[in-house]
């Protein structure tokens, strides 16, 4: 059996002054370049932690290995085996007893055995990927927990159905299907099918998470009976504001054209979610306008749930809207102080004349990265809490672009979220959260790494789970090829 070779160094980086925060520095060294992100699991016990690494060998096997922690902290090398060409994409399931492996192919579900080093077949599916093999494995998020009961259930499209495999909580599953069609898009000569969104949340009031729909200004409810499955009749709410069930880009007019962005003005759901924590899910919903293809506008508008006669309902005016000065990236929802009140964090670009031509010249453009946070009377105001600026790197010679390193999160275990950027190639600073109306320190804690070229590469998780959250870092095609095969995981102390 082929075997990795794991180089594992431990190196202390010195804490700042101003901060009560470092990190231990271990380097994890495959045999081969790792080309998706690494996955936390516990899949020998519930008390042993594993991670996972997927990724390519100069022969382009496909293989995945596992790397068990010890006692000290440091991964050790587990176990290899190579994936088949058939397998089509690859998840993470959450059961009782801990995780599994998923994979799925086009007519199987199947599951990772550490055990013996095998993949087992969960159940025969058919769904709308029909290749026998794919280029590459795509990391999809097909496991997740539908109906809210802290197990993940498995959702497979397929042409004019969805299969849910419901867990048990004896680790098996419950099949189940819905006369739910996939996103259609069609063309002059060929058809699009697609996974279409769904939304997961309690519509009815009676405490059990539904499965939800959009269609055209309105929604398709589809309520959780007491067994955990869902009703097959939807329960349809229309809504009073004007949404689409599509985005803007897929709509075409009678004569196919796409729509016209010189005046554009288009409604879409975000987001179903408890925002202001009353126990009843709003509307999280984004406003497209533009006037061209240079003057365009992402807005967030936040339209709060009330209960009426066993149904949710929702005002024909938004309570809040969150508004950006350019194109929005995406808009997350956060927590920064653990009062279950959600904080809204958007990122944005201004993509104006001339920041083109600046950003020709210097290779860089400024992405805005804003906080709002809901008052006293569950609103937002117009004007951010916090508004930070980092660079979004990119290469005309190669077309990519290098994301920056934005994350929100507890990096020293005292309640409150902190926030953390990339500064150049080699540095993170990190503003620790406070109590205060400022709501993050002023001055940064600093620490040295060299970070991937795509801050999507760096990652954060609670390895040790000691509540402090500690990064993962892989490289990519950007990277230096020397770095491909390398994970540097950095635990906060």
């Amino acid at each position: 059996m082929l075997k990795t070779i794991s180089l594992i160094i431990i190196a202390s980086l010195s804490p700042s002054a101003i901060g009560k925060i470092h990190f231990a520095k271990q380097i994890i060294e495959a045999r081969f370049s790792i080309t998706h992100p690494v996955i936390e699991a516990n899949l020998l016990s519930p008390k042993q932690k594993q991670l996972v690494l997927i990724g390519e060998d100069k022969q382009k096997n496909r293989l995945l290995a596992v790397y068990n922690q010890q006692t000290d902290g440091r991964y050790k090398y587990f176990s290899e085996v190579k994936i088949p060409q058939s397998f089509l994409s690859i998840d993470r399931l959450t059961t009782k007893s801990g995780h599994k492996i998923i994979f799925h192919s086009n007519s199987q579900l199947l599951e990772y055995s550490p055990d013996n080093n095998q993949f087992l077949k969960i159940a025969d599916v058919s769904s709308i990927y029909l290749k026998s093999k794919a280029d590459y494995l795509s990391t999809r998020n097909f496991s997740k927990d539908i109906n809210g009961d802290g197990l993940d259930d498995i959702l497979i499209f397929d042409f004019k159905k969805i299969h849910l495999f419901i867990q048990q909580e004896s680790g098996h599953f419950f099949q189940q299907s819905l006369e739910i069609l996939p996103k259609i898009q069609q063309n002059d000569d060929s058809a699009t099918y697609l996974e279409k969104q769904l939304y997961h949340a309690d519509l009815n009031g009676d405490q059990k998470v539904d499965l939800i729909t959009v269609i055209d200004d309105g929604l398709l409810i589809y309520p959780q009976n007491q067994q955990g499955a869902f009703l097959q009749q939807p329960v349809k709410i229309q809504l009073p504001i004007n949404v689409s069930a599509r985005n803007w880009w897929e709509i075409r007019g009678a004569d196919g054209e796409s729509a016209d962005q010189s005046a554009l003005s288009h409604r879409t759901i975000d987001k179903i979610v408890d925002i202001n924590n009353d126990k009843v899910p709003d509307l999280l919903v984004r406003l497209s306008m533009s006037e061209g293809v240079l003057d365009r506008q992402n807005d967030y508008e936040i339209y709060s749930g009330k209960i009426n006669n066993g149904i949710t309902s929702f005002s024909a005016k938004p309570d809040s809207i969150i508004q950006s000065d350019g194109t929005s990236i995406e808009l997350k929802l956060i927590d920064l102080d653990g009062d279950n009140h959600f904080e809204l964090m958007l990122q944005s670009l201004d993509i104006g004349i001339s920041q083109i031509i600046g950003a020709l010249i210097s290779g860089s453009i400024d992405q805005d990265v804003d906080i709002f946070k809901m008052d006293e009377n569950s609103l937002f105001d117009e004007d951010s809490n916090v508004n930070k600026e980092v660079d979004l790197k990119f290469s005309l010679s190669s077309g990519k672009s290098g994301a920056p390193v934005v994350q929100v999160e507890d990096f020293n275990g005292d309640g409150l979220k902190d926030l953390m950027f990339s500064s150049g190639k080699k540095k993170l600073k990190i503003y620790l959260g406070t109590t205060r109306k400022r709501l993050f320190k002023r001055r940064p804690v600093k620490h040295k790494v060299l970070l991937p070229a795509d801050g999507n590469y760096l990652e954060t998780r609670d390895l040790n789970k000691d509540g402090k959250q500690d990064i993962i870092i892989r490289y990519g095609r950007q990277d230096e090829e020397a770095l491909k095969n390398k994970v540097v995981i950095l635990i906060s102390q």
